[in-house]
């Protein structure tokens, strides 16, 4: 359990850091300027991302308590 909790700890601060890495760059990687749409559908991937990840994560989480 102690290890679920740190692996959770390390993930949630993966996803603020490249959340704010996303929301704050001034362009992409193909050099395109990164305006508000630009953010907001960065960020949408970002979360579907960790979503796969939490599921995953909460699935891990129910076999330890069995």
């Amino acid at each position: 359990m102690k290890l679920w909790r740190n692996v959770s700890l390390g993930i949630t601060v993966l996803f603020v850091v490249g959340a704010l890495f996303i929301w704050f760059r001034k362009a992409d990687a193909a050099g395109v300027k990164n305006t508000f749409a630009y953010q907001v559908i960065g960020l949408s991937i970002w979360v579907i991302l960790f979503l796969v990840i939490l599921i995953g994560m909460l699935i891990w989480h129910h076999l330890l308590k069995k």
